[in-house]
């Protein structure tokens, strides 16, 4: 059955795929049917429907934050479907630092291995634990260690091996008890032995004066690689 996809991406542009399906258990991909086209989508900030699309969208909205105190560290495990900037705010909010450089990114946990996003001197790659994902051939669900993600600058192994053969499911991220900030960019040089919260406002400030907010001037945010 069509479904308009008008509000289920940042441009917001009219538009319709054939079949819809909103994942809110990680069983629902059981019942997926993957054998046509087929987009996985999360928040829509990398994805611009300039047509109808010919195929089925399934949609990650699965949610969930268990966090795990180790001695040296927080394991999260974080369903794919939650937002990232929602679950970098919380881990500040809660003493748990480390991810505050890469606030305000748009999009979900489980779209954030795939580019292995990084912002501000931080790759998500530090922090990683494992991934699982729902392999589409096998209809089992798999974890990856960070190693075998094969992470790369703005790369993985979800572009490359596993392009089309698996929906990312949980992230795991372990986050140190010792902090350290990473103030070698920009404006956060001249913040002088700032708190973890002071280091994500900034953050804030400056991502606010670089793009609007999607839902107020849409937009799906920036991308592009430096020269390497």
């Amino acid at each position: 059955m069509a479904q308009s996809l008008q509000s289920f991406h940042t441009f917001s542009l009219p538009s319709q795929c054939q079949h819809f399906y909103q994942i809110d258990e990680v069983n629902q991909l059981l019942s997926t049917d993957f054998s046509g086209p087929f987009c996985i989508l999360g928040e829509g900030s990398n994805t611009v429907f300039l047509s109808d699309y010919q195929g089925s969208v399934i949609h990650m909205n699965t949610k969930g934050i268990d966090i795990e105190q180790q001695n040296d560290g927080f394991l999260l495990h974080i369903a794919a479907g939650e937002n990232w900037h929602q679950l970098v705010a919380m881990t500040i909010a809660n003493d748990m630092p480390g991810l505050e450089n890469l606030a305000l990114i748009p999009g979900t946990v489980g779209a954030a291995p795939v580019q292995n996003i990084g912002a501000y001197g931080v790759e998500l790659e530090k922090f990683v634990s494992y991934v699982d994902y729902f392999d589409i051939a096998t209809k089992t669900i798999k974890r990856l260690t960070k190693g075998e993600c094969q992470f790369g600058y703005r790369d993985s192994i979800f572009k490359h091996a596993l392009k089309n053969q698996a929906v990312i499911t949980q992230v795991g991220l372990l986050l140190p008890k010792k902090w350290q900030p990473v103030l070698s960019y920009g404006p956060l040089q001249q913040l002088s032995e700032p708190s973890p919260q002071q280091v994500f406002e900034q953050i804030i400030t400056t991502r606010n004066s670089k793009l609007p907010n999607p839902s107020e001037l849409a937009n799906a945010g920036s991308f592009f690689k430096n020269p390497v």
